[in-house]
C-alpha cells in the first residue's frame, strides 16, 4: 500500500490487487486479535490515501501473470507477503488441522472446542487469546524450552498474563511429533517422553517463509520486478513500510 502511494504521489498509475475482500494482507490478520484493533487506524489511513490519490484498487482479484500481462505495466511491485511454514509431519491430512492464518482470516471459526496451538510466538499467543475469547479451552504447546522465544518481553509478559486469566495452559519444551483425529502426540523434551493430547482442532503457528517460486515468475515475466515486505524476508510492518516507500521513490 505506501509503495502505491509513493508512486501515485510521482505521477504513476498504480493498480493493486488483493485476493481477498478487505486490505491489508497479514496486518489485517494481526488486527483481530483483542486489544490489536487499533491497526485498522493504521489500514484505515492507508486506504483513504490511496483513495485520495485515485488508486486502482481491484479487491478478490488474484494477481496471476496474464492479469498482470494485459496491464503491459512498467514495473511489478510484488508484495504478496509470506507463506505458512508447514513442516512434514503425519497427519497433517487430518480435518482437524489449520493455521493461524484460516483463523485469524475466519476461513476457520471455532467455538467450544479444545483446541491446540502449535507454536508460542507472539501471532501464536495472540491467536490464542483470540480462541480463548470464543469460548475455546485453549493450550500452547512450544518446543523450545520457554514460552515466546525472540519475543519483546512486555508484549510476551502482557499477552501471557491475560492467556492465565483465560486459563490457557502454555507448555514449553514439547515438540510436535504427529497429528491424529484424537489430537496431537507431542515429546516432552525435558525427560523424553511421548505425550498423548486430545483436541477437536490442531493450530499451527510456527512462523512464515518466503514464496520464492512466486516472485521466481514473476521475474520471468516482467523486466522490473520489486519484492516488498513479508514476500522479500519476513519482518515487521514499520520495515516493511520503510522498504515499500524507498523502492516506489526510487523507482527510474
Amino acid at each position: 500500500m505506501q509503495s502505491a502511494i509513493t508512486l501515485a504521489e510521482r505521477g504513476f498509475k498504480p493498480v493493486l490487487f488483493e485476493k481477498r475482500s478487505v486490505l491489508g494482507g497479514s496486518v489485517y490478520l494481526g488486527s483481530v486479535p483483542p486489544l490489536k484493533t487499533k491497526l485498522n487506524d493504521f489500514l484505515n489511513h492507508m486506504e483513504g490515501e490511496m483513495r485520495r490519490l485515485g488508486v486502482e484498487i481491484r479487491l478478490n482479484t488474484v494477481a496471476t501473470i496474464e492479469e498482470i500481462k494485459n496491464l503491459n505495466p512498467y514495473a511489478v511491485f510484488v508484495a504478496q507477503g509470506a507463506e505458512p511454514n508447514i513442516p512434514k509431519l503425519p497427519g497433517l491430512e487430518e480435518g482437524n488441522v489449520c493455521t493461524i492464518e484460516d483463523i485469524l482470516g475466519k476461513k476457520v471459526v471455532l467455538k467450544d472446542k479444545k483446541v491446540i496451538v502449535v507454536g508460542s510466538g507472539l501471532t501464536g499467543l495472540e491467536t490464542a487469546e483470540y480462541l480463548a475469547e470464543t469460548g475455546n479451552n485453549v493450550t500452547v504447546i512450544e518446543m523450545q524450552n520457554k514460552i515466546g522465544p525472540g519475543a519483546y518481553l512486555p508484549n510476551l509478559i502482557d499477552v501471557t498474563t491475560r492467556l492465565k486469566k483465560h486459563g490457557v495452559a502454555m507448555l514449553p519444551s514439547h515438540r510436535l511429533v504427529k497429528i491424529n483425529k484424537q489430537g496431537i502426540v507431542a515429546e516432552n523434551t525435558l525427560i523424553n517422553s511421548v505425550v498423548n493430547m486430545e483436541a477437536e482442532a490442531v493450530v499451527l503457528s510456527l512462523g512464515v517463509k518466503v514464496n520464492d517460486a512466486f516472485v521466481q515468475s514473476f521475474r520471468e515475466n516482467f523486466s522490473r520486478v520489486l519484492v516488498l515486505g513479508d514476500a522479500e524476508k519476513p519482518g515487521r510492518i514499520g520495515q516493511a513500510v520503510q522498504t515499500g516507500l524507498e523502492k516506489a521513490y526510487a523507482l527510474e
